[in-house]
């Protein structure tokens, strides 16, 4: 318990800049940080779907976003955005639904460069991911989460 209390203490202080950052940046970069875990989700899942089951790759994309958003509301509702006011039940439904035009907004990003530009569909969706996932933060640091009568 302790090394997991001294852990948790040590990404807080290096999250936060050792307390120096703005809170925007700090949820930020624990937003970052926590979008990992999905991400990952998100790409062995579409591995599989993909390569494995054979299910075509805006169908498999799309499933997997949307698994790995569940994991990314979990992780970002206990640690990014701790001590948001907003009920588990309206914030789930305002991040999935924010994670679904996000979504959305991959798949549109994935099938151009996929399509148009003739790009491998993983490092696609890699680079999908990374442009819409800015615009996802900031809506749900000012939608989702709403803590900003604390910041």
């Amino acid at each position: 318990m302790k090394r997991i209390r001294r852990v948790k203490n040590a990404l807080n202080h290096a999250t936060s800049l050792g307390g120096r950052a703005p809170n925007l940046l700090t949820r930020y970069i624990r937003y970052a940080i926590t979008s990992v875990f999905p991400a990952g989700t998100d790409y062995v899942l579409l591995l599989l779907f993909v390569e494995l089951f054979k299910i075509q790759y805006l169908i498999s994309a799309g499933a997997a976003y949307v698994i790995g958003s569940v994991v990314g509301y979990t992780l970002n509702r206990r640690w990014g955005f701790k001590g948001t006011k907003t009920s588990h039940k309206k914030g789930f439904a305002l991040f999935f639904i924010i994670n679904t035009l996000s979504g959305i907004a991959v798949l549109g990003v994935l099938a151009f460069l996929v399509e148009v530009l003739k790009m491998h569909y993983f490092l696609a969706n890699f680079i999908s991911c990374a442009v819409v996932g800015v615009l996802n933060f900031l809506m749900n640091y000012y939608i989702t989460f709403r803590i900003h009568d604390i910041e």
